[in-house]
Order: structure tokens, then sequence, then C-alpha cells
């Protein structure tokens, strides 16, 4: 036998003596593959240890992930965008439904988000706008024509200086009569010119 070696009882390899857990003759390999046909095999008892580990190690796997996360960015960074990828709609659904549970939180969440960082805001709409020009133009046209209360508010909003959402709704539809008896003037107007 070499001096710092010894042979695994399993597979009856001659390794270095490194390859060995501290007072095992089974090889790490060997003990790995071993593990894994037990766990394979043993589901649910593997599923059961684990809750039972981390219900009494929560302080441990806190730190054992904090380091792990910290020392492997690029593998957390990875396997998030591959999540993301395979789960679209899963995360889309799940998201959706939060939002639905939890208006107040959300509402909280996107005004401090807005609050903090509100040149990326602006560098995303600007991108936005510039990427979705025509779709933009075609809806803000829709709303126009068909007096939604969304170009209602904004044309009140030009008018008076207030922000949209402080408009009220009665003043709301004040303005979408005003808008829609405009209109029909106009309307009137010209059928009276083509008549004459």
């Amino acid at each position: 036998m070499i001096k710092g070696h010894k042979q695994c009882s399993d597979c009856k390899a001659i390794k270095p003596v490194e390859e060995f857990p501290p007072g095992r003759g089974q090889c790490r390999a060997c003990k790995k593959a071993q593990n894994a046909k037990y766990h394979k095999e043993n589901p649910e008892k593997k599923k059961a240890y684990n809750a039972k580990y981390k219900k009494e190690n929560p302080e441990k796997i806190k730190a054992y992930n904090a380091k792990y996360n910290k020392e492997n960015p690029e593998k957390i960074e990875a396997r998030h965008a591959k999540y993301k990828k395979e789960n679209r709609e899963t995360i889309k659904a799940r998201e959706a439904k939060y939002r639905k549970e939890n208006p107040e939180k959300t509402k909280a969440t996107a005004v401090k988000y807005r609050k903090v960082n509100p040149e990326k805001i602006k560098a995303y709409q600007a991108k936005h706008r510039e990427r979705n020009y025509e779709t933009i133009k075609a809806r803000h046209a829709k709303h126009r024509e068909e007096l939604f209360p969304v170009y209602v508010k904004s044309r009140l909003s030009s008018q008076f200086g207030l922000p949209a959402n402080d408009i009220p709704q009665e003043l709301i539809e004040l303005k979408t009569e005003a808008l829609t008896a405009i209109r029909l003037s106009r309307k009137i107007k010209e059928v009276l010119n083509e008549c004459s």
C-alpha cells in the first residue's frame, strides 16, 4: 500500500486519505453515490429529515445560505434567470394573486419605489414610449375618440393644473358631458354647412 493512501471498502480503489471522511473506510465518492441512491429510493424519509433539520437549525441554514449566496452570485443569478424563464406564467399568476390579495401593501411598495427611483422610472417610461410609439398613439386616439375617463382626467389636469388623481369623479362626468356637447355642436355645424 502506498503511504498516505488507503483502499475503499466499497469500490476497492486505492485513493489518497484526503478522499476519505475521517475514520471511514468508504471513500467520499462512494458515500455520495450511496446517499444519492438512498435518497432516490426513500424520498419521503429524505423530505421528513430535511423538514426536521430546517425546523431545528434555522440559524445554521440562514448562515450557510448567506455564505453560499455571497460566494456564488453568478450561480444564484443563473438559477434565478432559468427559473424565471421556465416559470413565467406561474410567476405572473402568483404576482397577480398577491396584488389582488394585498392592494394596500402593493400600493405602498409602488409609492416607495417611485419616490426612491425617479430616474429609473423616467428612463423606463422613455424607453417604453419609444418601443411602443404606434401602440400608445393608437390607444390615445381611441381614448380621445371615445372620451375615456383617463383622457378627460388628463384634459382637466392640464386645464386646472391639478394632479389627475385629485380630480373628483363628478367633475370628470361633467367635463365628459361638456366635450360630448361640443363635439355634437361641431357635427351639427358641419351638416348645416354641407346643406347650405
